[in-house]
This record gives structure tokens, C-alpha cells and sequence, in this order.
């Protein structure tokens, strides 16, 4: 049968047989109240036409979509993709879908993501914040009040009655320093990300208090703040250390403590330029992958994964349509 290229509804299969679309809608839903044969021709015909059911309408019917968003400010390097794939996992063994945004750091963007999901009646919003967010949160308001339940994962905004799945990144900072002190290192470098993320101030005060209770000042010189978690900036930062008169002597990577992104934020040539004058460089991983929940805290901490990522979706999945997820914490 020709088709034209508009979309085919209910109400197009409903005129070419005759039928009213209430019948329609319940032939195609398997109703027991509309007999095979009339099935079985409501079927043929959608198929004939490639009828695809507008899922958003009936959700709207339903009252229920089935769909979590996720939102996350990047889909560089390994953090947020295994994240995204953990959530996606999760979620479809309970029966959802996911639709995946990311706000490319940009709260005007993060404002067009919560919009758009909004519209898209999803039953739940998972999401990490913006670098460009601040305490600009009236989208995530608008959520709530709308009886959508947020999840914010590794960064989270001051919003009162927030659910947050995050480590405690203060105390990983914190070990961290100290068993660099525990090594012999007195002059130790920090990468500092953006102030105004809770990941990076947390960390960046944890180094402090370290520094502190240790009787270590705390150098300007030593301090690098990152403009951005990009490649250059990482590289531009390790550069700057090197040129100093007396340059941090590291027992770990070059990135050293926490600044922001994995490790090789500091590219491998700024490593090998610290290994030559004289910083120690040892397993990338062994900091800054560090586990906050390990006793000595030095054991590397467990990448994402569907079970990791459980805690994030399952709040959402086991509260139902128009409940707030129970506030939950947890150190992954």
C-alpha cells in the first residue's frame, strides 16, 4: 500500500478500516474485549503503513513513562561513559529506558537537557553538575516541584532535600597527602579544579588539612589551578611545576592529587620531564584512583560498573510514579 511521509496515526488506521480509534488502540494493545479477527486486521494494516505508536502520548495516558533521564557534563575519558553504560544496564533490567544527554559543561545546556526530559515525562533524573552551574539550581527546583525525584552523582549542588550517590573526597584527599608525607615527601602539588564543584573544593581541602595536621605549609607555588579538565590545561599545569626552582618531588603521578579527570590529564611527556628532574613517578593509578572505604586507603578504587551504577538508578526505579527517591549517600 503507498504511503505519503506523514507520520501514521491511530486515526489514519482507524478511517482506512472503519473502526473507531478507541478499537483501534485496544486491538493494538491486545484488549479481550475486541474480537481476533478485528486484531488481526488493525495489525496487518499498521504494518502495512509502519505505524509507530507515540510512546509520549501514551505515557501521558498511563501516567507512566518508564524512561529515566541521565544528564552528565562530559562524555570524555572513562568516568562518565562507564557511568552512563552502569545506569543504562541497571535500568533496563528493571524495565526502563534511558535517554542520555550531556550538558558539554554549560548550565544553559543542562537547563535545555532538565526541559527536555521534563517534557518527555521521564520518571527520574540522574545527573552530575556543570562546571558552569554554580548556585544557579532553579531548573533542578523546577523538577521537584513538579514531583520529578533527582539523583546527582560525584557532583552535587547545595539544594535542600537532594538525593546524592558521592565519595567522600575529602577523606581520599586527605589519605592521600598523608601517606605521601608517610613516603618522606614534604613539597606536594595539587592540580585544583574548579572551586565551585564539591568534588574539587572537597579535595582541595583535604589536601590542606593534611598539609596542616602534619605541620606542612601550605605553597602557593605548589597550587595549580585548572581553568578546565582538558588535555592542555593538565599539560600546561605539570609544565608550570616543573619550572620551578625546586620542582615537587612526587611518589606518585604527575597530576599528583585529585585535580580533575584521571591521570593522564598530565600528558606522558610532562611525566617523563618530572621523572628527569629528579620527581619520583610511580603506578599512575596508586592515588589517584584511591578508595576511601579501604582501611589504609591505598588500595586502588573500583572503576563503574552496573553494580556500582545500581545505586544511582535504583532510588528512582523503586519509587514509582510521582515519588521523590529516599535521600541516599553512598561511597562507591
Amino acid at each position: 500500500m503507498a504511503t505519503s511521509n506523514k507520520r501514521i496515526s491511530l486515526n489514519t488506521i482507524a478511517e482506512h478500516l472503519g473502526l473507531s480509534t478507541s478499537t483501534v488502540s485496544r486491538a493494538l494493545a491486545d484488549h479481550a474485549g475486541i474480537s481476533e479477527a478485528t486484531k488481526a486486521r488493525v495489525r496487518q494494516l499498521a504494518e502495512e503503513l509502519n505505524y509507530l505508536p507515540n510512546h509520549l502520548a501514551a505515557s501521558l495516558r498511563k501516567g507512566r513513562s518508564n524512561t529515566l533521564g541521565v544528564i552528565v557534563p562530559h562524555i570524555n575519558g572513562y568516568f562518565f561513559p562507564a557511568v552512563m553504560n552502569g545506569i543504562e544496564k541497571v535500568a533496563s533490567q528493571a524495565g526502563f529506558n534511558v535517554m542520555m544527554c550531556q550538558s558539554n559543561e554549560d548550565v544553559r545546556r543542562e537547563r535545555q537537557n532538565i526541559a527536555t526530559l521534563l517534557a518527555a515525562q521521564v520518571e527520574g533524573i540522574i545527573l552530575s553538575l556543570s562546571a558552569t552551574t554554580h548556585q544557579q539550581v532553579g531548573h533542578f527546583e523546577q523538577a521537584q516541584q513538579q514531583g520529578t525525584p533527582l539523583v546527582f552523582f560525584d557532583r552535587m549542588p547545595e539544594l535542600p532535600n537532594s538525593t546524592a550517590v558521592v565519595l567522600d573526597d575529602f577523606k581520599g584527599a586527605y589519605q592521600a597527602v598523608t601517606h605521601l608525607i608517610e613516603q618522606g615527601c614534604t613539597r606536594i602539588a595539587h592540580l585544583a579544579g574548579p572551586q565551585q564543584l564539591n568534588t574539587s573544593r572537597n579535595r582541595f581541602l583535604g589536601y590542606q588539612e593534611a598539609l596542616r595536621a602534619h605541620g606542612l605549609p601550605l605553597l602557593d607555588e605548589l597550587v595549580y589551578q585548572l581553568p578546565s579538565s582538558k588535555l592542555e590545561d593538565g599539560r600546561a599545569g605539570m609544565a608550570q611545576l616543573l619550572t620551578l626552582p625546586t620542582p615537587p618531588r612526587w611518589r606518585v603521578c604527575g597530576v599528583c592529587l585529585f585535580g580533575r579527570g584521571r591521570p593522564r590529564s598530565a600528558a606522558p611527556e610532562e611525566l617523563t620531564r618530572a621523572a628527569r628532574r629528579g620527581a619520583g613517578v610511580l603506578q599512575q593509578r596508586a592515588l589517584h584512583d584511591h578508595d576511601p572505604a579501604q582501611p589504609d586507603g591505598r588500595r586502588p578504587a573500583r572503576r563503574p560498573n552496573g553494580r556500582n551504577c545500581r545505586a544511582l538508578a535504583a532510588p528512582i526505579a523503586e519509587a514509582g510514579p510521582g515519588l521523590h527517591a529516599a535521600p541516599y549517600c553512598a561511597q562507591a
